[in-house]
């Protein structure tokens, strides 16, 4: 039987984290590792003091980790959101900081060297590139943050595993992420988890949320087990969250609580009755409140997994950066295939074919403009809907220091795989 520990954590305070953590490695007969190369993996998918405060693994949480496995050479590894340097939301977060103080070795997984990994039981995949840091280490630490996602019920373990992936996989793979999880589990499997609970990041969007204290740490050794108490503590049935029972039919972990032991100082129940009056927000993006003006048209196919859950992510940019889509130009967003005709008598009007795959029957409309690939990103939203819309770019608040990382992240991946 799985086993979970639950820590009660009220707040982001180095001792106490550490604390916890030594009586969950206790309580769970985890063998810790003594001189020996560590990867870490928090969830650092964007961050940003606006846009992003809970967003990501805390620091705090990191150095509890840290300073839990005293002695071995550490190194903190991720890839975030496709289109944004993943040094650009380290530096965001305080991880740069963190890794001098610490004497860590952070390493953005967009530059890093890769190495190809055969999967004999993918159904997905039968091989994956994964970082070489990685395979060279002997111990797997995954530091999940607990948070909305505008593609799936939640983001928590097993969606964490993605951020090993380079970005192509990702992207091709996007549509099918509860697959790709279940493909990496063969080859990714963490020896510690531990879960950042002690604020839990609200919204539609697992880049842009708000904090709102849960106050736990969710410690274990299987990500599907986590993941199948996160999935509770926050009032979800756990196999109704698509990559858990995905992964449970190939045996990875189990998908029922009744098969996991929970331990720890604080009691499921209590963590549900915190999230007890949590309003979880409908991601799909044409129920979000609209002007008059600005029209979705949703066809098929139709995924929140592809371009319909990157377009809730971009209204959620919008949003937190104060830029009121009242405030748009006549707009028809099309998603997927339509045949509803579509007309204005606007010669400023603009019609938006989202992906490859959007169609509509169109009439009036003098500005048209596709949006490439499939799917459709967040970042390349970001990129062309507010000035297509006659919007404020949310972007413009940190593009200065977006550009910087973005150089300097070109120059090190060509140094990296080049020597590699």
């Amino acid at each position: 039987m799985e086993q979970v520990y639950l820590a009660r954590c009220e707040s982001y305070d180095a001792a106490r984290i550490e604390e916890c953590l030594h009586r969950a490695v206790e309580a769970l007969r985890a063998s810790l590792p003594t001189s020996t190369p560590v990867f870490l993996k928090p969830n650092c998918t964007f961050a940003h003091p606006k846009y992003a405060s809970a967003s990501y693994t805390h620091t705090t949480v990191i150095q509890g980790v840290v300073h839990l496995l005293k002695g071995n050479s550490v190194v903190v590894g991720e890839n975030g959101m496709i289109g944004f340097p993943t040094r650009f939301s380290f530096e965001q977060a305080g991880y740069a900081r963190l890794a001098r103080e610490e004497q860590l070795t952070l390493l953005p997984l967009d530059e890093a060297r890769v190495v190809s990994v055969p999967l004999a039981k993918g159904k997905l995949l039968q091989q994956v590139m994964l970082p070489f840091a990685l395979q060279n280490s002997k111990f797997f630490v995954s530091l999940p943050k607990l948070k909305a996602s505008a593609y799936l019920p939640f983001s928590g373990a097993l969606e964490n595993h993605l951020g090993l992936l380079q970005h192509e996989i990702l992207r091709r793979s996007h549509e099918q992420m509860p697959l790709l999880m279940a493909d990496l589990l063969e080859v990714v499997r963490p020896n510690l988890i531990v879960v950042d609970g002690i604020e839990l990041g609200e919204g539609v969007s697992s880049a842009v949320t708000t904090p709102k204290p849960l106050g736990a740490l969710i410690i274990g050794t299987n990500a599907v087990a986590v993941d199948a108490v996160c999935a509770a503590l926050l009032g979800l049935e756990p196999r109704e969250v698509a990559p858990i029972p995905v992964a449970a039919e190939r045996c990875y972990g189990p998908s029922n609580l009744s098969e996991i032991e929970l331990m720890g100082d604080i009691t499921l129940d209590e963590l549900r009755k915190r999230t007890a009056n949590r309003v979880p927000i409908d991601p799909r993006p044409e129920k979000h409140p609209l002007p008059k003006q600005v029209k979705i048209v949703v066809g098929k196919p139709y995924s929140l997994m592809g371009t319909a859950g990157a377009l809730s992510e971009t209204f959620a940019f919008l949003e937190r950066g104060g830029v009121a889509l009242k405030g748009a130009r006549e707009t028809v967003l099309v998603l997927g295939r339509s045949d509803e005709m579509q007309t204005t008598s606007n010669d400023t009007a603009a019609i938006i074919f989202l992906g490859d795959k959007s169609y509509a029957p169109y009439k009036g409309f003098t500005r048209i403009v596709r949006l490439r690939g499939e799917p459709v990103l967040t970042a390349q939203m970001l990129e062309n809907l507010p000035f297509a819309m006659k919007l404020r770019n949310p972007v413009d608040d940190f593009r200065g220091a977006l550009w910087q990382a973005q150089i300097q992240s070109k120059i090190n991946t060509w140094r990296n795989r080049r020597g590699g």
